[in-house]
């Protein structure tokens, strides 16, 4: 009976000590686990943070290449901004009698931009600045684009824009009139992507098939040039226009 009685004890003793090594052992894996996610954790923040680095770089050196642009009338001077303008720097060193065209990037955005206005002319009573804008529409074919820039266009009407201490700010456009286009059917499409394309079968006619509408997709109606107007006054009341026209790429 006393040899079963220390056996039972013995046998207690064991079962007492396997449980805490089991207890141990499981709150050292906690802890290694939660060590583990923790460094998990710091590393995704330390990603994140060198991400957020590299994107203020990005910005600050695309800020850095922003460049002033001059256009050089007779009677004035029209002085922007910019970050994407496909013109030669030598063709903003000339003297435009009239009219103006620029090429924008696909990294610029001429919607509400500030222009400032360098009058030279003593002669000159008042300025005013108007804006106009013209649709056309392309075709998608995923990640390619047909621009049908020769057909037809959708031109608003011009609109005054104030002018304050010799400068302007060009006018930012809704999605509805963006989308502006005289009502055109499939045919009429299909027709324009032919002749684009010298009357050959090329794949944007097969995608132009499926396109209702002006803007059904994949054929939808983007602005695709912004025009301004600048009317000089003469003090005798004599009147001089000129124009500044901003091509603006559709798509690929």
């Amino acid at each position: 009976m006393k040899i079963t009685l220390f056996a039972l004890l013995i046998l207690l003793f064991f079962i007492s000590c396997s449980s805490e090594k089991e207890t141990q052992s499981n709150t050292d894996a906690i802890q290694i686990s939660n060590s583990k996610n923790q460094e998990t954790r710091n590393n995704f923040v330390e990603i994140n943070q060198k991400q957020v680095n590299l994107q203020k770089k990005k910005i600050k050196k695309r800020i850095e290449k922003d460049s002033i642009f001059i256009v050089k009338f007779e009677k004035l001077n029209i002085k922007f901004v910019s970050s994407d303008i496909e013109n030669g720097r030598e063709e903003f060193e000339k003297f435009y009698k009239d009219s103006i065209k620029i090429n924008s990037g696909l990294g610029e955005n001429f919607e509400n931009k500030s222009f400032e206005i360098i009058q030279k002319d003593s002669s000159i009573a008042n300025v005013e600045v108007f804006e106009s804008y013209q649709t056309s529409l392309g075709v998608s074919d995923e990640g390619a684009h047909l621009d049908l820039l020769n057909w037809k266009h959708f031109n608003s009407e011009w609109q005054k824009l104030s002018v304050k201490k010799n400068s302007f700010i060009s006018k930012e456009y809704s999605k509805k009139e963006s989308e502006l286009f005289p009502k055109v059917s499939t045919k009429q499409i299909l027709e324009a992507v032919s002749i684009e394309y010298g009357g050959e079968e090329n794949k944007f006619t097969e995608r132009a098939k499926n396109c209702k509408n002006a803007n059904d997709y994949p054929c939808s109606v983007m602005i695709n040039r912004f025009n301004f107007k600048i009317v000089v006054t003469d003090k005798d009341g004599s009147k001089t226009n000129y124009f500044i026209l901003i091509n603006l790429p559709m798509g690929c």
